[in-house]
């Protein structure tokens, strides 16, 4: 990293950004980034500028992964280029169709920080949680959120992307979740394989896929992991099938409490392709591509 203008930016962000991000509340903040992402996507001259800074602060790194050459050892996971959310398929295949950004920064995010994970997107659409969904905690300085997995549904985000596959960024990744609420494991694995059909026959051979599975309610943590394999090793049979290049398991910590969302930490790999996951999968020495704390 060029150290001349990584001590500019710092400098920037104590002394001016962070301070007149400070006055507004957080979700505010977040709604106008949003707001600004989708404006960066819609003109062309955005991401080459985003591409120029990135190359002079964070030079290429390559690093192979799952199959995949990345850019650098760091990847933007999901949670923050997630889409708009819809209250149903057809409000958001209209939307598609009628040319509106669904996906806010999947055009200007890449050129800005590399490879991003777009995502997580549920089989079907979400609004989210209503109201105030993002604060600040200042005992810990930290930013929380219980967004709800808002996404315009995985068919309606295949589509947008099929639409813009000459804009596309060369290295990408997409991250499926089941809704919440889901319980019943055949349902589980019926939505993340026709959520990762969509993907696969809207853009042929994609980018590595990743899913995470959701155990809803208290389990133990040996039967938690019992579920999560048998339904890695089933995705792997049906949707490896279909000819994706990849197909991830975002592992998840369990808790004999009812959690909110679980915080995926390492990953498993649910694909034939052997330099996709670490000798253990599950082991500490997951793929750094997928090391990250960004979250919905």
């Amino acid at each position: 990293m060029n150290p001349v203008l990584l001590n500019l930016y710092e400098g920037l962000w104590a002394g001016l950004a962070g301070r007149a991000i400070q006055r507004f509340d957080a979700q505010s903040v977040h709604h106008r980034m949003i707001e600004a992402l989708r404006l960066g996507d819609r003109f062309d001259a955005i991401p080459p500028a985003a591409r120029w800074i990135q190359r002079h602060v964070l030079p290429d790194q390559p690093v192979d992964a799952g199959g995949v050459r990345l850019p650098h050892p760091l990847i933007l996971a999901a949670g923050f280029v997630k889409g708009d959310g819809f209250a149903d398929e057809d409000s958001a295949l209209a939307a598609v169709d009628a040319g509106q950004d669904v996906l806010p920064g999947w055009r200007t995010m890449p050129a800005l920080v590399g490879a991003v994970e777009f995502g997580s997107f549920t089989r079907h659409p979400r609004l989210g949680n209503p109201g105030t969904v993002m604060w600040r905690d200042d005992s810990t300085g930290s930013t929380q959120n219980r967004v709800g997995l808002r996404n315009p549904g995985a068919r309606a985000a295949a589509r947008f992307l099929a639409g813009q596959r000459a804009h596309l960024p060369p290295v990408w990744g997409i991250n499926l979740a089941v809704s919440p609420g889901v319980s019943d494991p055949d349902q589980e694995l019926a939505e993340i394989v026709e959520a990762a059909g969509f993907f696969v026959g809207s853009l042929g051979q994609p980018h590595p896929l990743a899913y995470e599975p959701i155990t809803p309610g208290p389990l133990s943590h040996a039967r938690g992991e019992r579920m999560r394999g048998r339904r890695a090793k089933q995705v792997r049979a049906r949707v490896a099938r279909r000819g994706t290049r990849s197909i991830c398991r975002a592992q998840t910590p369990t808790t004999t409490r009812a959690p909110t969302r679980p915080r995926p930490r390492r990953i498993c790999c649910a694909a034939p392709w052997s330099r996709c996951c670490p000798p253990r999968c599950g082991s500490r020495s997951a793929p750094a591509w997928r090391r990250s704390s960004t979250r919905r």
